[in-house]
């Protein structure tokens, strides 16, 4: 996958990139993975301007990277102005606590930066709830800290409580989706499957001669799309 450049004043932030070389993971394949962060980056409007790699058996889980790392990605963002910093794992929430506390900017890991992608994204009432439901189940166990206004169990309970109703929500547009799937009759049906951005939304607008939205980022369309 190679990104387009995109210029810095296209961009709403500007970032550096972390990630972890596992002993037993060859460097090119983390290459890969950060270029694929670069592009996920990209689509949410912010520009990459230096990656940060360290080789360690396993990320610490206290930090992530080593003490010495951190120090230098916290000096680097500090001296360049950078607006976040994007680590190429889900954090834990005491990862995140802890590496808050010596960053001068905010911190994305890579399933906050998708999260924030789909709900930018999403279209439908199906992909809409379903992207809402997935960024409560990432928030309640980061919830300490975040909200200072309520106490943290009381948090908890409402964020519990949305996911459920969410949860319905869900269930009731599977039923009526399986209506409408009904109505179709014995018509042949074809899936196109595949990995974001190789061309699922060209390749249909090519068959069927419809407009379904297509665009070189990734994720452009997340709702499902039928014609």
């Amino acid at each position: 996958m190679n990104p387009q450049p995109v210029a810095a004043a296209d961009c709403r932030e500007r970032a550096v990139l972390v990630a972890v070389i596992r002993d037993n993971q060859d460097p090119r394949q983390t290459e890969e993975f950060l270029d694929e962060l670069e592009f996920l980056a990209e689509t949410a409007d912010i520009c990459s301007v230096k990656r940060f790699t360290q080789r360690l058996p396993q990320p610490s889980s206290r930090i992530y990277v080593g003490p010495g790392k951190l120090e230098e990605i916290a000096a680097y963002c500090r001296e360049h102005e950078i607006d976040v910093v994007i680590f190429d794992d889900e954090l834990t929430p005491s990862q995140t606590r802890n590496i808050e506390k010596e960053m001068p900017c905010r911190l994305l890991d890579r399933t906050r930066l998708i999260l924030d992608i789909f709900m930018s994204r999403a279209r439908t009432a199906y992909a809409k709830t379903q992207v809402q439901l997935a960024n409560y189940e990432y928030m309640l166990p980061r919830l300490s800290g975040l909200w200072t206004h309520l106490e943290i169990e009381t948090d908890r309970r409402i964020v519990r409580n949305r996911i459920s109703k969410l949860k319905e929500d869900l269930k009731k547009i599977d039923r009526q989706m399986a209506v409408q799937r009904s109505n179709r009759g014995a018509m042949v049906r074809v899936a196109l499957v595949g990995y974001t951005n190789v061309g699922k939304s060209t390749l249909m607008n090519l068959i069927s001669k419809s407009e379904v939205f297509a665009e070189n980022k990734l994720f452009a369309t997340l709702d499902t799309t039928v014609r």
